[in-house]
């Protein structure tokens, strides 16, 4: 302590008091105790005393701390080879505790922790490569605002102190020595942030030339408006910049927003996690007009819908919510979908699992497509509980797209829920185009009094003409109850008047399928009026591709009673015991007390035919009736499938599995992996269906004629060797 702080002490008689009010009378009343210190050379930390200079920064073994602001002059580094806390613990948007302009830079060693009680901001405008603030494998950076006049209301941030600021930000983690990056939120200190502009404010241009390999953010933003853990934001004209994160954590922060990306900035973030995300979504891609890959993610709330022409994929993706109608292009992708209206937009998917993991979920549009050249292929559509007023559409509020090699499982209880697609609107558009090609398809909803559904159903709410393209190499199944191919939903009689059907041949239904006249499918009876080709559950003006009619499978081959699918229990729900191998956890009981992680198991004989299925506590409770795992009224508030944290986990963490029988050969991630299982259990072992398809393809959803005349070709050429 200084003479002048113990003069002061005696003359006013303060007593004692903690620590933050300290900060305030200190810096409040004596404006020379904290000193505000530049350093105009390379050194580090530990050796840089006696060459700083600034108001009470002179003395030869003096170096900046606790209280203390610093510049550095251009060109400098400093090497931070110590634990250092720097900054005047001021308010929001004042005196940053670190500032540098366009090239000074602060390195933060391996091991060691700078402590921020104030912002840590880079000036100028350079578009250069070099860092203002790398942090080392092993290293850790802490906002603290516990110190402050009010904790309650300041936020520190590091980024720009104005725009056009690029600069980079680099955070250089090793998979055995992560950086972290967290807050100190004591005395109810609001969490620092990574973002342009300054605290409280929409932000300007900056952060986007950041890189950073292992990293671990928690306790970084808040959710709340303008609360970003990240916030980054380009200008038009900027070049040849990367935002770029691999192997990261998002743990309790506030969402990653990208903004503005122009066409010459990328954007990467691959094998990353976000867990109790804060606010109303994980991560905000608001603009992108640059390449973006986002790969190898786990997200626990949604992604906000994005703008911009940019090539974005999303590819291995874990989402554990998401928003109607975002765009969603990529491959191998897994949706936890909680929705009952509209799902993502499914234009440019492949290989999508969808799980509606709702409570009695009815009419759910899964996916939607809006334009004509949009594709959805090779899908696995999971609803695991019957819908109990009204089916719905995999393929909703659309009339246009592909629908091809997609599959929509079974429920708990071995029935289906959703039509390929429902032809809706009193006016749809004209020329509407809409494909079905190899699809695999279980009929029979749980709904009783309400007929039989369909396929494909046609004329809902009295909709005019509107044809169906192509409907080719379909699979219908069901396990007992009866369904159509092509049902007819009007509001009366007179709207009876069927959507055609301009192509459709080589589809299959087994003996389920409605083939006589008079009974209901969807809503109405069948009559030869309202139904023609009723003999082949046609309900539609269908072509024939011969003179004796459509050339459907189950026509051409009239023995054909049942596909015979390998394995129809596999999903989700069993992934974890049925292909992981997982043990069964304990029994579950009633009236217990259960913690966040516990596993238990719960067969049932009307649930999944009494597989065993695991289920993963979220929730500490003691259980009753109404939450009993799949069965409970409330379940879903206390427990999750355990499979479900199996890919949250293994996803990010980059896990593979290497199995030929599923495709896996080479190694597949944990959702490629199930998505490769369950598509297996879903191959007809029915010669008939083998190879039998339009284009010579197995029909339904599972191709391997393909691969079976390449192997039979390979082995002829060895055989003419």
């Amino acid at each position: 302590m200084k003479l002048r702080d113990i003069y002061l002490f005696a003359l006013l008689a303060i007593p004692a008091i903690s620590a933050p009010h300290i900060r305030v009378f200190r810096g409040r009343m004596i404006d020379d105790l904290f000193a505000a210190c530049t350093l105009s050379a390379n050194y580090n930390l530990s050796a840089s005393g006696g060459h700083w200079t600034g108001t009470g920064c002179t003395g030869a073994t003096y170096i900046p701390g606790n209280g203390d602001t610093v510049a550095l002059a251009d060109g400098v580094t400093l090497t931070q080879d110590q634990n250092w806390t720097i900054g005047a613990s001021g308010a929001s948007n004042t005196t940053p505790a670190i500032s540098v302009t366009d090239t000074g830079n602060v390195v933060v060693n391996a091991g060691n922790t700078l402590t921020l009680r104030g912002d840590f901001l880079s000036g100028g405008q350079n578009y250069g490569t070099a860092a203002f603030l790398t942090m080392a494998a092993g290293s850790s950076l802490v906002f603290d605002s516990s110190l402050s006049v009010s904790p309650t209301t300041t936020r520190y941030r590091v980024g720009t102190s104005g725009p056009w600021q690029y600069r980079q930000l680099l955070f250089n983690g090793t998979s055995a020595a992560h950086v972290t990056v967290t807050s100190n939120l004591a005395n109810g200190a609001l969490a620092g942030q990574v973002r342009t502009g300054s605290v409280g404010t929409t932000g300007g241009y900056g952060i986007a030339y950041l890189s950073g390999t292992y990293v671990d953010f928690s306790n970084i933003g808040d959710g709340t408006t303008y609360g970003d853990a990240i916030y980054a934001d380009v200008c038009t004209g900027c070049v040849d910049l990367t935002f770029s994160l691999q192997h990261f954590t998002f743990t309790n922060s506030g969402q990653l927003v990208f903004n503005n990306f122009e066409p010459t900035v990328s954007a990467l973030l691959s094998y990353g996690a976000w867990t109790h995300s804060l606010g109303t979504a994980s991560f905000a891609p608001v603009s992108l007009s640059g390449p973006a890959t986002f790969q190898h993610l786990s997200l626990d709330l949604p992604i906000t819908e994005w703008g911009g022409t940019g090539a974005v994929v999303f590819n291995d993706d874990y989402f554990g919510v998401f928003l109607e109608s975002v765009k969603l292009p990529g491959s191998g992708n897994f949706f936890r979908e909680p929705i009952t209206t509209d799902g993502p937009v499914g234009d440019g998917m492949t290989n999508p699992y969808i799980l509606l993991d709702t409570t009695a979920n009815d009419n759910p549009h899964w996916l939607t497509i809006f334009s004509a050249v949009g594709v959805i292929n090779g899908g696995i559509f999971d609803q695991p509980d019957d819908v109990t007023a009204d089916s719905g559409e995999m393929v909703g509020v659309s009339n246009t797209g592909t629908l091809q090699n997609s599959i929509l499982l079974p429920t708990k209880t071995g029935h289906g829920n959703s039509e390929f697609n429902s032809n809706t609107g009193l006016a749809p558009p004209v020329g509407t185009l809409i494909y079905l090609y190899h699809n695999t398809w279980v009929g029979d909803t749980a709904l009783s009094g309400n007929g039989a559904f369909a396929m494909v159903q046609s004329n809902e709410g009295g909709a005019t003409l509107a044809p169906v393209t192509a409907m080719e190499s379909n699979l219908g199944w069901s396990n007992g109850g009866a369904y159509c191919k092509v049902g007819s939903e009007a509001t009366s009689l007179a709207g009876a008047l069927l959507n055609p059907v301009t192509l459709a041949d080589y589809n299959y239904a087994d003996v389920n399928a409605i083939r006589t006249l008079g009974v209901a499918c969807s809503g109405i009876p069948c009559t030869s009026t309202n139904c023609p080709n009723s003999a082949n559950s046609y309900f539609g003006n269908w072509s024939s591709a011969t003179a004796q009619g459509p050339h459907d499978v189950d026509v051409l081959q009239p023995t054909v009673t049942h596909p015979y699918l390998a394995d129809t229990t596999r999903n989700v729900a069993t992934f974890d015991t049925a292909y992981l191998h997982t043990a069964a956890g304990a029994q579950w009981v009633t009236s217990t007390a259960y913690t966040v992680g516990q596993i238990v198991s719960d067969p049932k004989a009307g649930v999944y035919n009494g597989a065993t299925v695991n289920y993963r506590c979220t929730v500490a409770h003691t259980s009753g009736s109404s939450t009993e795992p799949n069965v409970g009224a409330s379940w879903r508030t206390d427990w999750e499938f355990a499979s479900l944290a199996d890919i949250r986990t293994a996803t990010p963490a980059g896990t593979t599995y290497i199995d030929g029988a599923i495709g896996c050969s080479a190694g597949c991630t944990a959702i490629q992996a199930l998505e490769g299982w369950v598509k297996r259990g879903f191959t007809p072992q029915n010669p008939a269906l083998w190879c039998s398809g339009h284009d010579g393809e197995a029909v339904g959803a599972v191709p391997f004629c393909a691969n079976g005349r390449l192997t039979l070709g390979m082995l002829g050429s060895i055989a003419g060797m």
